[in-house]
């Protein structure tokens, strides 16, 4: 999930690299619009650094347990 505007930049990356197997999000918030155990892999670049807030730190991090599945990976 990215919270920049440059989503169509990263799509356009992603498709020129052959990769189909993702799904970009973009968000204004802590909620990851995904149901619960049902993500593999989430990956994280540089977001986490820049929150302000302990409690905003925090809910990323339960918001990320809650998406993943058994077994899955938050990176």
């Amino acid at each position: 999930m990215d919270i920049h505007s440059h989503q169509k930049e990263v799509e356009d990356f992603l498709k020129s690299q052959s990769k189909e197997n993702y799904r970009l999000m973009n968000s204004s918030s802590t909620n990851i619009d995904v149901e619960s155990g049902t993500v593999d892999f989430l990956y994280s670049l540089c977001v986490l650094r820049h929150v302000a807030l302990f409690s905003v730190f925090q809910s990323y991090i339960n918001e990320a347990y809650r998406c993943l599945k058994r077994g899955g990976i938050a990176q």
